[in-house]
């Protein structure tokens, strides 16, 4: 990872984070799958869970993930295939990322999470008329390793 980083051209930033399974470490927390009910209760950045929360911490919103993945212009994902797949946080991380993808940038109009408005939403105008917030380009590579 170093090696890459260290190719990277003059005046790129690379912005690393461990997510590995450490005891005791906040974890990301699992995709409650909003999306299967309606594409707007998926929020972005996702709202299941909050900033700082003693109940469920979120190493998502804790360490700033959704902006800093947003601001990257490229990922690095390094980390072990386990029985061919992903790391169990890595996996979780894209599940969560979902919402990235046409996630409903708009929650008060749904109430935080009420099924029915968020139905009614996606099959009014307004709903099929949301776009995903403008990104700004920044030139960074962000690594992340298990």
């Amino acid at each position: 990872m170093l090696r890459m980083a260290a190719m990277m051209p003059a005046g790129w930033q690379v912005d690393t984070e461990d997510i590995g399974n450490e005891h005791g470490k906040p974890k990301i927390q699992s995709c409650n799958a909003c999306v299967s009910s309606s594409m707007a209760l998926c929020v972005w950045p996702c709202n299941c869970y909050g900033p700082q929360s003693e109940n469920q911490p979120d190493l998502m919103w804790n360490i700033d993930l959704y902006g800093r993945l947003a601001r990257a212009d490229a990922w690095a994902v390094i980390g072990p295939v386990n029985w061919y797949g992903p790391p169990s946080n890595v996996k979780l991380m894209f599940d969560r990322l979902v919402c990235m993808n046409g996630g409903n940038p708009r929650p008060d109009l749904i109430d935080k999470k009420d099924t029915l408005k968020a139905q009614a939403l996606e099959c009014s105008p307004l709903g099929r008329n949301q776009q995903e917030p403008p990104l700004r380009p920044h030139r960074r590579l962000f690594l992340l390793r298990r």
